[in-house]
């Protein structure tokens, strides 16, 4: 029988590869961890009680740690390890030498892959590296000492991460930039691209005079072709730039006695066309299972889609300027970059009055849910009531349905569900008849978030069973994990505490396939609020910790804001008010930077009872219990999730 402690994206026990057991991070679970990175090592009983009890005397943490061993090995045995999984002595602590480690895993594969000489031997290395290490060391625990273990490992990964490329282009895989390049190089003639590396932004986009009669304009071609190759998937650059003089001044590209090279303005028509490519064939997988790939990738090539963007509005091209923004504003609004999006779509639409086509009602559609996602309700109906339009004059009805999916979050938001229902079921009608499964993952979830809200829990679980059984036909981990998750709060409404808490565990079970980081945030505070409502207090505040270290990892201050709320209402229920008090406020400034006026309503008003509590002595000692929250006319908060989904 083979053990195996994970310690990479989620926290975990396997036996003989399948996972029997998932940590929270209680104490004898951090024990285990910490034993797990000091494997083949003798630590001492002191050391470990320092660690885990700092605050603690060395008597006191000595004590606590013989009654958590105790519990550990009580829990394992309970798991069916008749072995001992941690030995123990008067003196020492040590995690037996048979139990393996997927961080064991991921160093010994990245050593390899460094000093394998077959560079497609080391793609295949390098890749199985990365997807094991995921989302990184145990990225929901946020504990001093994995500090050191946590950077470690991180800089082995950075270091995978370069080599790869390295082998990859070794491999003979072209990278973006080299395409080009080949594409400049006239017959007989040379690339104008050196190896200098210069930043796009101080040479390629802002230098200016070479001849534009150099590369003839042409008309903008869509992907795939004038240059790029049919089906090739487009990977962002690490691009060897033209050469660059001191100050910014692009360096000749011709000399006397050669053939004069490409003009400035024939290489950025080029490369835009590249980037209006990665942008179209961006567009529809920033919705699938490979969204976080494909948001990485986006991000890598921030700098340069912006000065695209920056040259196409510059120069009047208008059709790539609203092409590329209205197929990218679901990343600009993943990765925080908002305001820079709707920029640049209010840019490209202004050149545009009256635009009929479907990259003009895509644009629309994302500047009203970028606006929506601001709080900006008027705005957003402005916005997606003019792409609804449009998307019906050109008859798609796919993408009808995604702009009647943001007016109904918009209605929700308002508090009209009956509006809001209208559009859900119009869209629904819609993507079936379309048959665009994708999209109807999408509307079933959030028509089924609306009728939780409402309280209309059978429909709300109707809803919910279609959206699981088509992501289990799909084979999406990610999609029936956030389904499975959304349950779980269906049964808290219901005040089902067991079912909510197998929903939730499974959906975790889900999230260890893919390193969705927000999905597990939502998890583990959905775990949280079960757990707290069952009475234990304990794993709750673990749950609601770890769920706050997900979403810091994202940079979702709205996430982050929210864990922060319901850790504040479990103190506020434990009676220690001015705990709660400063979690509050810290929740509420969160939420209002994340412009969520309706979680930082419900922040405030928990302020203001804990305020007016301590004001008049709380009228009962200190640390005194109250009854668990959940009352909608205060500000604690109820079950996990009811306010409206994101834009879409």
């Amino acid at each position: 029988m083979k053990w195996t402690v994970g310690l990479l994206n989620l926290f975990r026990l396997e036996r003989d590869g399948e996972v029997v057991h998932r940590f929270y991070g209680r104490k004898h679970d951090l024990l285990i961890a910490y034993l797990a990175l000091r494997r083949h090592q003798d630590v001492g009983r002191e050391v470990v009680a320092s660690v885990l009890w700092p605050e603690m005397s060395r008597e006191r943490g000595r004590s606590r740690l013989s009654e958590t061993l105790f519990h550990l090995k009580a829990e394992l045995a309970g798991l069916g390890a008749a072995e001992e999984l941690v030995h123990a002595n008067r003196y020492n602590l040590e995690l037996d030498r048979a139990v393996g480690t997927d961080v064991e895993v991921f160093e010994g594969l990245a050593a390899r892959a460094l000093a394998e000489p077959n560079p497609g031997f080391q793609v295949g290395l390098f890749e199985e590296a990365i997807s094991l290490y995921g989302a990184g060391l145990l990225p929901a625990l946020a504990e001093p000492w994995l500090q050191g273990d946590k950077d470690r490992l991180a800089a082995v990964h950075e270091e995978v991460l370069q080599a790869l490329g390295r082998a990859r282009e070794r491999a003979g895989a072209l990278e973006p930039a080299r395409v080009l390049a080949v594409d400049m190089v006239g017959a007989g003639g040379r690339s104008a691209f050196a190896t200098g590396g210069a930043d796009v932004g101080a040479g390629l986009w802002t230098a200016r005079g070479a001849a534009d009669a150099d590369v003839a304009p042409g008309p903008w071609s869509p992907p795939g072709t004038a240059g790029a190759e049919p089906g090739r998937s487009f990977e962002p650059p690490a691009p060897e730039w033209p050469a660059v003089e001191p100050g910014g001044a692009a360096r000749a590209p011709a000399r006397e006695g050669r053939a004069r090279g490409p003009s400035l303005a024939g290489l950025r028509r080029r490369l835009a066309r590249r980037y209006l490519a990665l942008a179209e064939e961006a567009g529809p997988r920033l919705w699938g299972p490979e969204r976080e790939a494909w948001l990485d990738r986006l991000e890598a090539a921030h700098g340069t889609i912006s000065a695209v963007l920056e040259w196409a509005i510059e120069d009047k091209e208008d059709e790539v300027a609203v092409r590329i923004a209205g197929a990218l504003w679901p990343f600009w609004h993943a990765r925080r970059h908002a305001d820079e999006g709707r920029r640049f779509l209010e840019r490209a639409l202004l050149m545009r009055p009256g635009g009929r086509s479907a990259a003009d009602a895509r644009a629309l559609n994302g500047a009203g849910a970028l606006a929506l996602a601001a709080g900006e309700m008027d705005l957003a109906r402005q916005k997606l009531e003019a792409a609804e339009a449009l998307w019906r004059r050109i008859g798609d009805h796919g993408e009808l349905a995604r702009t009647l999916n943001n007016l109904a979050i918009l209605d929700h938001k308002a508090g009209d569900y009956a509006a809001a229902r209208r559009r859900y079921d119009d869209s629904l009608v819609l993507v079936r008849d379309a048959g665009r499964e994708d999209m109807l993952a999408r509307v079933l979830e959030d028509s089924a978030i609306m009728e939780t809200a409402a309280g209309e829990l059978e429909r709300a679980e109707a809803l919910l069973a279609e959206r699981l059984d088509l992501g289990r036909r799909l084979g999406d981990p990610g999609l029936v994990a956030r389904t499975l998750v959304e349950l779980a709060t269906v049964e808290q409404h219901r005040e089902r505490w067991e079912p909510a808490l197998g929903y939730a565990e499974e959906a975790l079970a889900h999230f260890e396939a893919v390193p969705d980081l927000g999905g597990l945030a939502m998890c583990l505070r959905s775990l949280g609020y079960t757990f707290y409502r069952q009475g234990d207090l304990e794993t709750a505040a673990v749950a609601y910790e770890q769920s706050m270290a997900c979403s810091r990892a994202t940079g979702n201050l709205r996430e982050t804001g929210e864990s922060l709320r319901y850790l504040a209402s479990m103190h506020e229920h434990r009676g220690d008010d001015e705990e709660a008090l400063r979690l509050y406020r810290q929740a509420l400034v969160l939420l209002e930077d994340a412009a969520d006026t309706a979680y930082a309503a419900r922040a405030a008003r928990a302020i203001a009872e804990v305020e007016a509590r301590l004001r008049a002595g709380g009228g009962e000692p200190s640390g005194t219990p109250r009854p668990a929250p959940g009352d909608p006319a205060t500000g604690t908060p109820g079950p996990h999730r009811d306010p409206p989904p994101r834009p879409r």
